[in-house]
């Protein structure tokens, strides 16, 4: 609750007022509606999408959804991260590798973890030609990418 806490009072900077008991079961509701309503066998959420509509209901003034719902992820992730580093080894691997083509593929929230690769000063090792975010897909598991090649572009 102490994410959900920390996260209500950031909001008040942006004109929304909720406490962290609703906020949470909101957010419950809301996903659980948005996963209902989905076709893919695999659906998936744009965490942003859900906190917009969330902060749009208890906006205390006119507020950009798409923008302070895209911030509301980027807090909400900041506030219930416990750790937050590159390990050692993975930083020596990818010295090692320098030279080779690498990719990506990550089924992350694109709202906040491209920035997090950008500020842990990862991204560089990767050719964007092979990075593959497959959140907001629609497929969960990188697999349904292996089948066709032309998932990969």
């Amino acid at each position: 609750m102490e994410t959900y806490r920390t996260v209500c009072n950031w909001l008040i900077y942006q004109g929304v007022k909720i406490d962290p008991e609703e906020f949470l079961t909101e957010y419950k509701k809301t996903v659980k509606e948005e996963l209902e309503s989905r076709w893919e066998k695999h659906p998936e959420i744009k965490v942003e999408l859900i906190f917009g509509k969330i902060c749009k209901q208890h906006a205390l003034w006119d507020i950009n959804e798409s923008v302070v719902g895209a911030e509301t992820a980027r807090a909400f992730r900041a506030a219930s991260l416990r750790q937050f580093r590159a390990l050692p080894q993975s930083m020596k691997l990818l010295k090692e590798l320098e030279g080779y083509p690498m990719g990506i593929v990550s089924n992350a929230q694109a709202v906040f973890s491209g920035l997090e690769l950008k500020y842990l000063d990862i991204r560089k090792h990767f050719s964007s030609r092979f990075s593959l975010q497959i959140s907001g897909t629609g497929n969960l598991t990188p697999g349904s990418f292996w089948k066709e090649p032309s998932g990969l572009v």
